[in-house]
């Protein structure tokens, strides 16, 4: 995954606002033709990924729902007979979200959106999850009096909070519009969440704020609980952290600050600011000498956690730099109100840590016995500063043995400017990936054991962290947003074809200290994350590479590689990233 923006999770709020919300209107066509479903898919931040409709006869068209897009989507469905269903698949922040929807032929031309609010509406219609619905439902069942009887219900469900932030309780969370990270009716989706149990259908509605919560046994059924208003004071501290993540993109919106950073100094918590093992000089020395980031702009905060008692807040958003072909990260600060005033914590981690799934496929290579595909776990555990005195961690969760899986800290092994954890402890084997299964399906009945349907996405991984005399130093929690691939999945898993060098014979006629051009094709739904050639001498020691971070749409990169030898053997490694941030390499190798 991109490590563009580790380094960027950290900064105090200190801007002061009052809380501004514009009650949405009902929405009408916006000048979409009459034979177009069009609206908003989102949940508190926009939805990153693919919009599909599927009418009474079953035909499925789709389209992707781009980052610029602010959530926007429209497909039009022409040919196609009413009513509809509606499903959004992709990511908001770090999570991978699917959301559905519906409609009936009346609503050709005019909004219908897709959010948690219309995915509770759609099961409660159903009388069971909406995906399962989206699959396999009966079309007929949506019709207009269902709709409207499951939309007045949700509205009187949501009266307090719907009064409390100034939205007319008049409102079709369906069909009006609104425009995320601006909207009140997006507002409400930070503070208002929305879960359909997948066994039971069981349904609730909590404000995160108190806790307060709605629920009922079976969508659709009576809803039983009081869910309270925000009050003015918790909005406003909610519209002070969004306008404070905003007020510090502001200050690179157009060159650098400079040292002494006075302006940005006084947005940070000094004291207590850490993340990924980096302290605010650290911080402050890597982001000023960053020119990606001029420009650059943030999303709304999605809000996963806020105790409005004791002025604790984790929130999630994503930046978008222009100067870097829009490439995306998503960014998690935690923060702290202090004196009346909010200051983000950063992640609040002395190491950097992602755990993502991982697969690989070789394109060629001259080893026998090698494996073709792999899938797996990657553990990414890293000491940039050298300074945590981590001696090693354990990782534990879905798909890894019950103990879990030790990395050590490889001191010598690792290059000058970090140290990796390694699952080899003498660090003579740096893989830090937990494999599930290399060229067979044997193992393919555990893995999806260990990550059942409904329960693959989103997955919790505990990261203790201990010393050299196995003291604990600290304890994390780590989110894998989707499961790994089956071994059986990956001969259809959308990889990258490598275009140049495509064959060995390719391979063989890189040469050293001269430009070369690697190229290759991405599948629908990927974006390109990291590309690294290497070339190795017949000598000990003759070795050189280069590393390349790509841009999401990037298919093609150049680069010189150094060198005074002979290339005896070499490879190519491209890594491309899915609609789940899912890592599938693709590589060419010759040694």
């Amino acid at each position: 995954m991109k490590r563009v923006w580790k380094l960027f999770m950290s900064v105090s709020l200190m801007a002061l606002t009052m809380l501004f919300v514009s009650a949405c209107s009902d929405g009408g066509g916006g000048g979409a033709p009459s034979t177009a479903l069009k609206g908003t898919a989102a949940a508190g931040a926009p939805i990153i990924g693919t919009v599909f409709v599927k009418d009474s006869k079953g035909e499925e068209r789709s389209e992707p729902v781009e980052a610029t897009d602010n959530g926007n989507y429209s497909i039009d469905v022409s040919g196609m007979t009413g009513p509809f269903k509606l499903k959004a698949v992709g990511m908001v922040g770090n999570s991978s979200v699917t959301y559905c929807s519906l409609a009936t032929a009346d609503d050709l031309g005019k909004n219908i959106n897709i959010t948690p609010f219309t995915d509770l509406i759609v099961a409660s219609i159903a009388s069971q999850v909406a995906t399962n619905f989206y699959s396999n439902g009966d079309p007929a069942q949506i019709t207009t009096t269902a709709i409207a009887t499951q939309v007045e219900a949700l509205t009187n469900a949501l009266t307090p909070v719907l009064q409390g932030m100034g939205i007319s309780t008049s409102i079709d969370l369906l069909r009006a519009s609104f425009t995320p990270n601006v909207d009140a009716v997006d507002k409400m989706m930070d503070i208002v969440k929305v879960s359909v149990d997948p066994a039971t259908t069981a349904v609730t509605i909590e404000n995160i704020i108190d806790k307060s919560k709605i629920t009922s046994t079976t969508a659709g059924g009576t809803m039983t609980g009081t869910l309270t208003a925000p009050t003015t004071a918790q909005l406003t501290d909610i519209e002070l952290i969004r306008d404070g993540i905003k007020a510090f993109t502001d200050k690179f919106a157009s060159s650098m600050p400079l040292s002494p950073y006075t302006e940005l100094k006084a947005l940070f918590d000094e004291t207590n600011f850490m993340d990924n093992g980096r302290n605010l000089d650290n911080f402050l020395q890597e982001i000023t000498t960053d020119g990606s980031v001029i420009g650059m702009t943030a999303s709304a905060p999605t809000f996963i956690e806020f105790d409005s008692a004791t002025g604790k807040a984790l929130v999630e958003f994503t930046v978008t730099l222009p100067k870097n072909a829009n490439s995306t990260e998503v960014i998690r600060w935690r923060f702290q109100k202090t004196n009346g005033k909010w200051y983000a914590l950063g992640d609040g981690r002395i190491l950097d840590i992602e755990i993502v799934a991982t697969a690989y496929k070789m394109q060629a290579t001259t080893q026998q016995n090698r494996s073709v595909y792999g899938t797996g776990i990657a553990l990414h555990v890293d000491d940039e500063f050298k300074t945590s005195g981590v001696h090693h961690v354990t990782v534990a969760g879905p798909g890894l043995p019950s103990a879990g899986v030790t990395l050590y800290q490889q001191i010598s092994n690792t290059d000058s400017n970090s140290r990796q954890f390694t699952i080899d402890p003498n660090g003579m084997d740096m893989n830090n990936v937990y494999w599930l299964a290399q060229d067979t399906a044997a193992n393919d009945s555990a893995i999806l054991a260990a990550f059942p349907a409904g329960s693959d996405s989103n997955l919790p991984y505990t990261v203790t962290l201990f010393n050299s005399i196995n003291g604990q130093m600290d304890q994390y929690t780590i989110m894998m947003t989707k499961r790994p691939y089956t071994y059986a999945e990956l001969a259809t898993a959308p990889f990258a074809t490598l275009v140049k060098p495509a064959t060995l014979a390719d391979l063989a006629g890189f040469q050293l200290n001269v430009a070369q051009t690697i190229t290759w094709t991405l599948a629908p739904g990927t974006t390109s994350d990291w590309l690294q050639v290497q070339v190795w001498g017949a000598a000990n020691g003759e070795y050189t590479d280069k590393s390349v971070d790509l841009t999401d749409a990037q298919t093609s990169a150049t680069a010189t590689l150094s060198g005074s030898f002979t290339p005896m053997a070499g490879s190519v490694w491209l890594t491309v990233d899915d609609a789940d941030k899912r890592m599938l390499s693709t590589s060419i190798n010759g040694n």
